[in-house]
């Protein structure tokens, strides 16, 4: 296998076991969340990871000074209100469907890239985008019993992720990953650090367990992450986020003996396919730009 070849393996596996975490992550938060307050699981969590990331940045000699203060909390706060949302969401919905309705990013992307930096949408992109948009709507069923807050609250965490993708791409310029992380973690702990004080009270050690799992697995989602990312172009790696609605929908049905109805997956499937088209049309732009910027 040549070394390209090689590097590209590694970083797809990694990618897989990166999302493979995360949705471990929110399988232990599901199963604390009616009886652990959502600041306390935030607390464990950030806690955990600044712990495990503070060895990261010693080792790489890594700089925590900073010039660009504005996006990184800007990001942070990113940061937060996405998990907040998604353990919110996880309190009344399906494993499945808040990690599908979080994975609606793509969709987002490029109107916030427009509003944001004035770059308008290309006439292709339009069609992955509405194919999403029409999924989302299956899966959130709008007009009946079956939409509830906690598919808002996913959905809101799908918007904000597509936010904390185009705040960390302008930060990668000039911030290293282990800077971001660190800050990012640490003002998680600061920001619900009082709301967990008031609301703390001692876990069992069932749920103790849960608590140190969220925070393990979500760094170790986050550090296979960023390490994939460095060997593989993320337009590349963007569509392996979908194996975490694979992974969810094994575990809600193993778990919770959960199977989705006839819309939903329908729903996922038209979701999945358009953000595969907007991801291809991207992929397929940028070969284009580099191809002319080559032969000038």
């Amino acid at each position: 296998m040549i070394p390209i070849q090689k590097k590209l393996l590694i970083a797809v596996l990694c990618s897989l076991l990166g999302w493979l975490f995360l949705t471990m992550s929110n399988i232990c938060n599901k199963l604390i969340i009616h009886d652990v307050s959502i600041w306390v699981i935030l607390l464990f969590q950030n806690v955990i990871c600044l712990i495990l990331t503070v060895p990261l940045v010693t080792l790489k000699r890594c700089s925590l000074k900073t010039k660009k203060w504005g996006l990184h909390l800007f990001r942070d706060l990113l940061g937060v209100s996405i998990f907040f949302f998604v353990f919110t969401a996880l309190k009344s919905i399906p494993l499945v469907d808040a990690s599908l309705l979080q994975n609606t990013a793509p969709l987002w992307i490029p109107f916030i890239i427009f509003a944001w930096l004035g770059i308008r949408i290309r006439r292709n992109l339009w069609w992955g985008t509405i194919m999403g948009f029409v999924g989302v709507v299956l899966i959130l069923k709008p007009g009946t019993e079956a939409l509830s807050i906690g598919a808002l609250y996913a959905l809101a965490a799908g918007l904000g992720t597509a936010f904390s993708f185009v705040v960390t791409a302008r930060l990668s310029h000039t911030e290293p990953a282990e800077r971001t992380l660190f800050y990012y973690f640490l003002f998680g702990t600061l920001v619900s650090l009082p709301m967990a004080f008031v609301e703390f009270s001692m876990p069992s050690i069932q749920n103790l367990i849960y608590l140190i799992g969220v925070g393990v697995f979500v760094y170790l989602g986050v550090f296979l992450m960023t390490y994939s990312l460095q060997h593989a172009k993320a337009s590349v790696l963007g569509p392996i986020a979908y194996s975490s609605v694979i992974f969810s929908g094994i575990f809600d049905y193993l778990i919770w003996n959960h199977i989705p109805d006839l819309l939903t997956f329908l729903g996922v499937a038209i979701v999945v396919a358009g953000s595969l088209l907007s991801i291809h049309f991207e992929h397929r732009y940028q070969k284009l730009i580099n191809e002319s910027v080559l032969k000038r």
